[in-house]
């Protein structure tokens, strides 16, 4: 006995994952400012090192794979 197949119907999706990204650092931009004023500019520092590290970090595991850094 044979079954009929059909593609599944999911909706398409809406957003794409750059635009929910964009979305999630404008959500956050309240809790940095709310940070520096607790904290210090010190707290400003410190995220600067940790994202340049981080994008470092990712440019070399791309060059090791021999992909683009850049799409």
């Amino acid at each position: 006995m044979r079954f009929e197949t059909v593609a599944a119907p999911h909706v398409a999706p809406t957003a794409s994952v750059a635009l929910v990204m964009r979305r999630v650092l404008y959500a956050l931009a309240p809790a940095v400012v709310a940070y520096v004023w607790y904290f210090g500019w010190g707290l400003v520092f410190n995220m600067i090192v940790t994202v340049s590290v981080a994008l470092t970090a990712e440019a070399a595991m791309l060059r090791l794979r021999r992909e683009q850094i850049r799409p």
